[in-house]
C-alpha cells in the first residue's frame, strides 16, 4: 500500500489580480443592463431611453436564433419570458431599424 507524505509535496501556485470569474461583468454593455444573470425564468433587461420599438434575437453560444421580440419605448426595463430557454450561456442582441443598438450576454439556469 502506497502512502503520500503531505510534507514531501510541492506545489506551485499563480494568483492574478482583479481577475474577476462572476457573470457580472457580462451582464452589461452600452447603457444595457441584464439582471438577474444566472437567470432562470426572467430576464429584466434595463436599457436607455428607446426612441422606437427595438427588435431584440436571443441567440445561443453556437450562433443559432433562440427566440426573437420586441421592446416597446414606452419603459426603461423589459422583462423578457426565458421559460421556453434551455439552460446554457446566451447573447441578447438588440436591434433598431436594422442596426445594432446593444449586446448583453447572460446565462439561464434550470
Amino acid at each position: 500500500l502506497d502512502t503520500l507524505d503531505l510534507n514531501s509535496v510541492l506545489f506551485k501556485a499563480y494568483f492574478e489580480e482583479n481577475f474577476d470569474v462572476s457573470t457580472s461583468d457580462m451582464a452589461s454593455a452600452n447603457g444595457w443592463n441584464a439582471y438577474p444573470n444566472p437567470a432562470h425564468e426572467q430576464l429584466y433587461l434595463t436599457h436607455p431611453a428607446l426612441s422606437k420599438a427595438t427588435s431584440y434575437s436571443i441567440v445561443d453560444i453556437a450562433g443559432r436564433i433562440q427566440q426573437t421580440g420586441i421592446l416597446t419605448s414606452e419603459v426603461s426595463t423589459s422583462v423578457i419570458d426565458l421559460s421556453a430557454l434551455a439552460p446554457a450561456a446566451y447573447i441578447i442582441r438588440m436591434f433598431s431599424n436594422e442596426q445594432s443598438e446593444g449586446l448583453v450576454r447572460f446565462i439561464k439556469t434550470r
